[in-house]
């Protein structure tokens, strides 16, 4: 059953009056009667309705599949999990609950927008979906036909968003009605996925042992760099353009030389994998996670982490910036927040 025909509900929770606005999608009667049972079913738990988390059980969270981050101000983070997308308006303390009820498919791949409040899931059937994160609207649907949708990413400027899938093909396509500009042939699965800074190539994974890139313009492949001694879990480009870090299977984190592909630095300091790398929104920090739930901290000037954190019990699915605080969604149903330069634990009460 594909997001259109299935129950797609969407709340505000609104700490100063109390009330609670849902929108449903759908006119099938079955679906109608979901969502009341799932509001009755709450309220004899003795459970808040009007709590997004009011039907998860307290001794046992549901696993986070990623975390996206978007608006002008970078402020809406969105968490998935496996039948919801909820997203948390920090500047205001609001939520918006997006429930994904639809038999047997599940959302891939996600991405938020940096200039608007716009969310991209990703269906493993191939269906992309853009949202207006605050109302839950579908702005618009579109189908990727060559295989399941595995990264997802949106340009710098907010007018492209670049779709990668399991059968090597990235997709760019316009954000305003989700028409497909170019088509880029990779080799295997397209597992990550970015833009560079001024939005005119991406990068991703070529196969397991090179990294890709691709002129936007013409969707021509500019040049192919070498992962030394990995595979390709994680991509991310320096805030400047010129350096590349990429985590790999082997328990790696390379620091690449964007232009030559020259290794600058190799800080492998786990033997399981690691799964997300980013760069500190000031590029002086590189930040890797892997399967053994710790996030580090390394300098991009010297080889010793900095900091090393045990995050979560299980492996780390997804890392985001919202300014200065870092963020890490794990398989352990966690989201933590941390402050690089301080060092220190933030509270943030999401899930």
């Amino acid at each position: 059953m594909s997001l259109i025909h299935a129950p797609f509900t969407t709340r505000r929770r609104d700490d100063r009056r109390g009330s609670v606005i849902s929108t449903l999608i759908g006119s099938e009667l079955a679906i109608v009667l979901m969502v009341l049972v799932a509001f009755g079913a709450a309220l004899l738990a003795g459970a808040d309705p009007h709590d997004v988390n009011a039907h998860s059980s307290p001794d046992k969270l549901r696993p986070i599949r990623g975390l996206a981050v978007a608006g002008s101000e970078r402020k809406l983070l969105a968490v998935l999990s496996d039948d919801r997308c909820v997203v948390h308006d920090l500047a205001h303390s609001e939520v918006y609950g997006i429930w994904l009820r639809s038999g047997e498919e599940r959302v891939t791949a996600m991405a938020g927008s940096p200039t608007d409040n716009l969310i991209l899931l990703c269906r493993n059937v191939g269906r992309l979906h853009l949202l207006d994160s605050r109302s839950g609207d579908i702005l618009w649907t579109q189908r990727i036909e060559s295989g399941e949708s595995t990264s997802a990413t949106f340009s710098p400027n907010g007018s492209l968003i670049a779709v990668g899938t399991n059968e090597g093909q990235i997709s760019l396509l316009a954000i305003d009605s989700g028409g497909v500009r170019q088509t880029l042939r990779g080799c295997n699965s397209v597992h990550s996925i970015c833009f560079t800074p001024d939005g005119k190539q991406v990068v991703a994974p070529y196969n397991g042992t090179e990294v890709g890139v691709w002129d936007v313009a013409t969707g021509c492949e500019v040049r192919r760099l070498a992962v030394p001694g990995g595979q390709a879990t994680s991509l991310a480009i320096h805030p400047d353009g010129r350096k590349l870090a990429v985590s790999t299977y082997q328990g790696a984190t390379l620091l690449l030389d964007f232009v030559t592909g020259e290794l600058i630095r190799n800080y492998h300091d786990s033997y399981l994998p690691m799964t997300n790398v980013a760069f500190s929104p000031d590029g002086s920090e590189v930040i890797a996670a892997g399967c053994d739930g710790k996030v580090r901290w390394f300098s991009s000037d010297s080889q010793l982490a900095v900091h090393t954190f045990t995050a979560h019990k299980d492996s780390v699915r997804s890392i985001a910036f919202i300014g200065d605080m870092l963020v890490s969604g794990g398989y352990d149903g966690a989201v933590r927040a941390w402050n690089v330069e301080a060092n220190e634990e933030l509270p943030l009460d999401v899930r």
